[in-house]
């Protein structure tokens, strides 16, 4: 099983060049891919009323730009070539402005690229997404992106879904990570791995 951050457009080449029929983990646990009727897609939105608060309470002059996705449409402020360097915008429809004239589906996942890393920006979007119940995750080597998720909503979470399925036993679980979105993974599994380069959180989970 892939368990990925990304969407499963971006992880469709290498599903497709593995010979893969298993279900897919995309938006850390918010959408889970099913290629057969066997296994039934699953997926976990954000209401798109708490993006829109959200971005509202944030201080706009720091704020360089918000991604909105989910399997049908990626929602930004504006455009931005960095974020396009890290993220798959073929075969999806980009729809650009401000969001609560956009926004018309809820999404999967948010993602904010900020211009600077400074602490207080840090505890302005913390408290903002805090106060509707979700978390922010700030990416490890990117610091300046960070990312809305809820707490009930991991590739741990997902992983178990799959897992208890096709009755597969925790123990039997090998799961493979690098990043802090992998943190939860690699504790729920009999053996959690983390690659050499991991973050130092993660290498200290790691069995």
């Amino acid at each position: 099983v892939i368990a990925s951050g990304r969407p499963f457009r971006s992880i469709e080449p290498y599903y497709n060049e593995l010979g893969l029929t298993s279900p897919c983990i995309c938006y850390n646990g918010a959408y889970i891919y099913s290629s057969s009727s066997e296994f039934e897609e699953d997926a976990f939105f954000i209401p798109k009323d708490v993006c829109i608060d959200v971005v509202s309470s944030l201080d706009r002059s720091r704020l360089l730009n918000v991604m909105c996705e989910n399997s049908s449409s990626m929602h930004l402020l504006h455009q931005d070539d960095v974020l396009g360097k890290y993220f798959f915008m073929d075969k999806i429809d980009i729809i650009y402005g401000e969001l609560k004239d956009t926004l018309k589906d809820d999404p999967n996942i948010i993602i904010f690229r900020a211009s600077d890393e400074k602490e207080d920006f840090k505890e302005n979007i913390t408290q903002a997404v805090e106060k509707h119940g979700l978390k922010i995750r700030f990416w490890s080597g990117l610091s300046s992106f960070s990312e809305i998720y809820s707490p009930y909503v991991t590739k741990a979470h997902a992983l178990n879904k799959i897992a208890s399925y096709y009755h597969i036993k925790k123990e039997n679980i090998i799961a493979f990570g690098d990043a802090p979105n992998d943190l939860e993974m690699l504790e729920e599994a009999g053996i959690g791995v983390a690659m050499k380069n991991a973050s130092s959180e993660l290498l200290s989970k790691a069995k």
